[in-house]
């Protein structure tokens, strides 16, 4: 995708944070029996996220999202941080690993069960592929937390782990603002409606960069994928993707 939007600076934040949040719940709704039952802290931290994320989906116009996006993103950013640093004190591995799965399911049925007729069959349809990247990002993610730092290739490890971090948390506030969307039934106006596909499409990004990171923790072998099943839905990212590189070629 087009990084021309992104004009907030890649965030400086500890990875490891990161990883633990990746599929954490961010929506009020959603998290708060879980986070109640953890931490009351992880609880307002989660409400923070919440509120910003609210504030940009109730902007009508294209130059007032952008706006306040900008406005908010870096304070979004500092609370996933916050939020990564609580869950790695608070919260046990093995439930940050049930909760992540079952807030990933909860995303899938909001907009398999709810998006069109909240968000459109478009921006419904790319909010469910969207959720199947980030499950397929947050696997890696474990893989590479597990990973020891590869010593002989610091400096490509920090420069891709540093790629990932700005595609996911662009991303992952974007698919937020579709999620709070749905839970409010607040509609995202016409005027927003591309810039949250661009944000969308920063998943595809991410989990490039977190695949090819992974690969840097742990070389795999080349080897014959074999035959790959290709679907509507795939063309259309194809296009969405090639439709990208065109504009920043």
């Amino acid at each position: 995708m087009s990084t021309a939007s992104m004009t907030v600076p890649a965030p400086k934040i500890n990875l490891g944070q990161l990883l633990k949040v990746v599929g954490l719940p961010t929506e009020r709704d959603r998290a708060a029996t879980t986070a109640g039952q953890i931490n009351n802290l992880f609880r307002e931290v989660v409400v923070v996220i919440d509120g910003l994320v609210a504030a940009s989906i109730d902007q009508r116009r294209s130059a007032e999202f952008v706006k306040i996006r900008e406005e908010v993103f870096p304070q979004y950013v500092a609370a996933i941080t916050a939020l990564g640093s609580l869950a790695r004190i608070v919260i046990p591995k093995q439930t940050i690993d049930r909760i992540s799965l079952e807030s990933f399911s909860e995303m899938e049925a909001d907009f398999r069960d709810f998006g069109d007729s909240a968000l459109g069959s478009d921006l419904a349809e790319r909010g469910l592929f969207t959720v199947w990247i980030i499950r397929k990002i947050y696997d890696l993610a474990k893989e590479i937390e597990a990973s020891e730092f590869p010593k002989e290739n610091a400096k490509e490890d920090v420069e891709k782990a540093r790629e990932f971090v700005r595609f996911a948390l662009w991303n992952r506030f974007h698919v937020d603002c579709l999620i709070k969307s749905i839970r409010t039934n607040k509609p995202i106006y016409p005027e927003v409606v591309e810039h949250i596909r661009d944000g969308l499409r920063a998943a595809v990004d991410a989990y490039a960069h977190v695949r090819q990171w992974a690969d840097i923790r742990n070389p795999r072998p080349d080897l014959d994928p074999g035959p790959i099943e290709w679907t509507g839905e795939d063309e259309t990212w194809l296009l969405d993707s090639m439709r990208d590189l065109e504009q920043t070629a």
